[in-house]
């Protein structure tokens, strides 16, 4: 049913219906991390674009045989370096969908902890604690603008008040 036009470590580029390309970043996990503090770890990372930093949260590609929880643990510790006591899956979501698969399983952690694991990207990441007024402020502001986090900090608020009543 589609053609692969190109293919990288992480993404395939395809043609799809009608002949469009989409890409195909497969599955893949977004974590919110929750301090015990009640601060959101966002976390600041380099553009694959261009070179600027961005504020995101911790997240990746689902690898070999891994479940998605499994993948969320792992891209905390790669990313963030903090491990979580407690991960809850809270949904999926496909950010771009008319233009990409981009399968992506959001979980809400706490219970986070510091560790002293380095971490494993080949770039510079920053963790950036912030309440959820800041992050509101930073998305208003258009600091940030990643769909992917803003869907995910949506439903972690979301379930973090429903679960609270």
């Amino acid at each position: 049913m589609s053609r692969l036009l190109y293919s990288h470590k992480w993404m395939s580029l395809r043609e799809g219906l009608h002949g469009e390309a989409y890409i195909d970043l497969g599955s893949g996990v977004v974590v919110v991390p929750v301090l015990d503090s009640g601060l959101v770890n966002l976390i600041v990372e380099t553009s694959y674009v261009d070179g600027s930093r961005c504020i995101g949260l911790p997240g990746g590609a689902i690898e070999n045989a891994e479940s998605p929880e499994e993948c969320a643990r792992r891209e905390l510790l790669e990313e963030a370096s903090i491990e979580a006591r407690f991960i809850q899956a809270i949904g999926r979501i496909n950010p771009i969908q008319r233009y990409a698969i981009s399968d992506a399983h959001v979980f809400l952690a706490y219970g986070v902890a510091a560790t002293s694991v380095t971490r494993e990207e080949p770039y510079e990441i920053d963790n950036l604690p912030s309440s959820w007024d800041e992050i509101e402020g930073m998305i208003r502001s258009g600091r940030v603008t990643d769909a992917t986090t803003i869907a995910s900090l949506f439903l972690a608020r979301d379930w973090i008040s429903r679960s609270a009543t």
